[in-house]
């Protein structure tokens, strides 16, 4: 179980996919013991056709990314195929770290 999971999409894994098996892997569980599927959050077949790669165009270089929560998770999909995958911390767990943050810095 890990804070975070950087995975990269492949040819033959996509992104819906990948998004799975990062959150399990942040989560320390198998992508099968996920108590939500992915297509009860978003459009997984929507999802892999925006990063098909297809809807670039000659000599677009601009940025973009697709984030959403799932099982527990912010997952960040880029358009080069990094998916990161965050565990959301609780309201309780964010005070206490932002106290600290602040704590420090006095």
């Amino acid at each position: 179980m890990s804070d975070t999971v950087i995975k990269r999409v492949t040819a033959t894994r996509p992104v819906s996919i990948t998004a799975v098996e990062a959150v399990a892997e942040c989560r320390g569980i198998s992508p099968l013991e996920l108590e939500t599927p992915l297509v009860d959050v978003l459009d997984a077949d929507a999802l892999d056709d925006l990063y098909d790669g297809s809807h670039r165009r000659a000599g677009d270089d601009g940025l973009f990314v697709t984030i959403f929560a799932f099982c527990g998770c912010e997952v960040c999909v880029y358009d080069d195929g990094t998916v990161v995958a965050t565990q959301i911390r609780h309201d309780a767990d964010i005070r206490s770290s932002r106290e600290s943050k602040a704590a420090l810095r006095r």
